[in-house]
């Protein structure tokens, strides 16, 4: 609240900045603030941005991990054989992507690192990732499920490296040396043009569907929390779900049924009309996405049912139909008979 002064004795030094947190840190802060209004720096706004820092280099180590094995060449996945939250995903990035170039047009370089943040967070750590990894770590390695969620991180990491190049220039010139020889552009990410904007990628019905989808997810993410406190489920993989909807819901759940169970991050879903919903059970009230309606919508959480596949988690109720691998689901037999294939 007051401003720095040699005379104040509370001026913070740059190069003790550099030195307890590095100069991208620095550079963060600096790309963080809105320059039309007095800047704010203290010890806990930094360590706000070396949190915020830490995030993005842990993404991008993420991304990195993931696409190693993947060749842009043969395994790339056409955009009309993604998955359908891998097109929801890529709406997001150029959703970014166009307002992080209008930030950098306008000057508002303050916007840029937030939009940036966001995307990282709240779209892909929160949602996007959270999905996938059960499609990257249990699928077959070159199953399309998998060589689907490669291409669409590719294109994220290649992407935003060049959002962010002028911001964090050590950290990208990192990320760009962390990448396989074969996936490195030409020419370098400091040689290239921003991204342009995909408008095959900017569907409006699929951003009304999505977030329609993930309001629903956020509540049965409340009831399942709530299951867990009550010691009904361990985890998420541990449960079964119940959902009880009314007509108009209804056909809205069947049309995305193959979207619910992975992102519910649950091992079981059933969808069942509101008459069949317990008189006890207390409603979910959601906004009707045309109209001033609302529409009701029932969540039940029980214990999954079945057994536990060793190598996914998740609980099926017909287990070791393969003699050979007693304890593993039919999708995880696949995925291993497939890779000895591969390395036969």
């Amino acid at each position: 609240g007051k401003k720095m002064s040699k005379s104040a004795r509370n001026v913070i030094s740059p190069q003790k900045v550099i030195k307890e947190y590095g100069s991208e840190i620095l550079r963060l802060w600096i790309a963080a603030q809105n320059y039309r209004e007095d800047i704010r720096i203290s010890s806990d706004i930094l360590k706000q941005q070396a949190d915020a820092y830490r995030k993005i280099r842990n993404t991008f180590r993420f991304m990195l991990g993931n696409i190693a094995d993947f060749n842009l060449d043969t395994d790339r996945v056409s955009y009309e054989h993604l998955f359908d939250i891998d097109r929801w995903a890529l709406l997001r990035l150029h959703e970014c992507i166009e307002r992080v170039i209008r930030a950098y047009d306008e000057f508002e370089f303050h916007l840029i690192f937030h939009r940036v943040n966001q995307f990282f967070v709240v779209d892909l750590s929160a949602i996007y990732f959270d999905v996938l990894k059960d499609r990257l770590y249990t699928f077959g390695q070159a199953s399309r499920g998998r060589r689907a969620a490669q291409t669409v991180m590719y294109e994220i990491l290649t992407a935003v490296m060049k959002l962010l190049a002028p911001i964090l220039p050590f950290t990208v010139d990192e990320v760009e040396r962390a990448l396989p020889s074969h996936l490195r552009q030409c020419p370098e990410v400091f040689l290239s043009h921003f991204p342009i904007v995909c408008a095959e990628y900017r569907d409006y019905e699929l951003s009304k569907r999505w977030d329609r989808l993930l309001a629903i997810r956020n509540e049965v993410s409340g009831k399942l929390e709530d299951a867990r406190r009550n010691n009904i489920i361990g985890s998420p993989l541990e449960a079964k779900v119940v959902l009880y909807a009314d007509s108009q819901l209804m056909e809205f759940l069947d049309e995305t049924s193959q979207e619910l169970t992975p992102l519910f991050i649950v091992s079981q879903l059933t969808v069942l009309p509101m008459s069949a919903c317990p008189v006890t059970l207390p409603l979910v009230v959601l906004a009707h996405p045309d109209s001033d309606e609302v529409l009701k919508l029932g969540i039940e959480i029980a214990r999954a049912e079945g057994s536990k596949c060793v190598r996914c988690w998740m609980y099926h109720l017909t287990l070791g139909s393969n003699a050979d691998h007693p304890n593993l689901c039919a999708r995880c037999v696949d995925a291993i008979i497939m890779r000895s294939k591969e390395n036969a």
